[in-house]
């Protein structure tokens, strides 16, 4: 089964996609997809990726680029059609991706969503079909 976790009120979510990545993801050698909305936001991440960790760049490319299978992260939109299979997705996108294929399917959002809200009620409501799900309010916990 699948583990959704949502972070959403996140102020900065590249740092904290890096941050993520750098200390839980790439040193347990887990392969990962991360999916924006469009070209333009995957291109901007991408650049930001190469030096945004203070201990060196991440590891990564773009969807299609020739290293794509040899990179732990690859840098996709929903543009580009179906993501390479990896362990984990991490979406920037605040709507369901088909996470089926993934142990680990994380979601960072810039705004804060309430209980309520369709896409956090759409996620908590996969707890019911096996998939553990946890969701995550940083928007007091950051400066």
């Amino acid at each position: 089964m699948t583990e959704l976790r949502l972070y959403h009120g996140v102020s900065k979510p590249d740092s904290f996609l890096a941050q993520i990545l750098t200390t839980r993801l790439l040193a347990a050698k887990q392969q990962v997809v991360v999916m924006t909305e469009n070209p333009k936001q995957a291109s901007q991440l991408d650049d930001r990726l190469w030096t945004i960790s203070d201990t060196g760049f991440i590891p990564h490319c773009l969807i299609g680029h020739a290293y794509e299978s040899s990179v732990p992260v690859v840098v996709t939109h929903l543009e580009a059609g179906t993501p390479p299979v990896r362990d984990v997705m991490i979406s920037y996108v605040g709507k369901m991706q088909d996470y089926s294929s993934y142990l680990h399917y994380i979601t960072i959002l810039r705004e804060k969503l309430a209980a309520e809200d369709e896409f956090h009620c759409e996620l908590a409501a996969q707890s019911e079909r096996g998939h553990t799900f946890k969701a995550f309010d940083l928007s007091s916990s950051q400066g």
